[in-house]
């Protein structure tokens, strides 16, 4: 989607009329160096493998200034919240009977994913939420409108290469926690992302720096004098 985010970039900027700079990059290569306030990711997490996670949290730990913030929101399994994915998408005409601008997708795809992701490697089987939908199709717990939400469109129903991985809130937040203080978290009362969790962290003020991501000799003469 790089390039919609390139569009939609040039397009606020000309509206807000400032003058940000902007530096295409993968989170994975970021390389700034205490040069921010704020870091925001918007289920830009969920796009990131799980052999990477570690390091690109570093990565956002060293991007900011002390006293920075990063903000964050993907989608999290939590131990305690499972979803039944056939009575969402049937509870889905009901609620639309009192808000009929509710969108489908919004309403029924968190309840979808946490029903299609690998428990062991935390990847996201889209070809199996576009099934679950058809299945429920057949079954007629929807109908067709439901179904053209999903039918033919990527990642569904066809073999675009899309990775996305679901993270526990467990594990997560322990991984959040060795870099930063989590300051408070939110829920947005949106039909779409009020079960995707916004992390606020703030980097504290620290003596040691993270050390998996400098340069090898200088990484070298820090821990010769710790």
């Amino acid at each position: 989607y790089e390039e919609i985010s390139n569009e939609f970039s040039h397009s606020l900027k000309a509206q807000i009329k400032s003058n940000e700079t902007l530096i295409e990059k993968k989170w994975q290569d970021m390389d700034f160096d205490s040069e921010f306030h704020i870091v925001i990711g918007d289920l830009a997490i969920g796009n990131v493998a799980p052999n990477e996670i570690k390091d690109v949290i570093e990565r956002i730990y060293n991007s900011l200034k002390n006293q920075g913030y990063f903000l964050g929101k993907t989608i999290l399994a939590f131990e305690n919240r499972m979803y039944n994915y056939k009575e969402v998408l049937k509870k889905y005409y009901d609620i639309k009977k009192t808000s009929p601008s509710i969108k489908p997708y919004a309403y029924t795809m968190y309840a979808l994913t946490i029903n299609s992701y690998d428990k062991k490697n935390g990847k996201v089987d889209f070809q199996s939420i576009f099934n679950k939908v058809n299945d429920c199709y057949n079954e007629n717990i929807i109908k067709e409108d439901l179904l053209k939400t999903y039918s033919g469109k990527r990642p569904f129903e066809n073999s675009l290469n899309i990775n996305f991985y679901v993270y526990s809130y467990k594990e997560y937040s322990k991984l959040l926690k060795k870099y930063f203080s989590i300051e408070q978290i939110e829920y947005s009362k949106d039909v779409y992302t009020k079960d995707f969790p916004l992390i606020i962290c703030k980097r504290e003020i620290t003596k040691k720096p993270i050390l998996s991501t400098l340069p090898k000799i200088l990484k070298g003469n820090i821990e010769s004098y710790m």
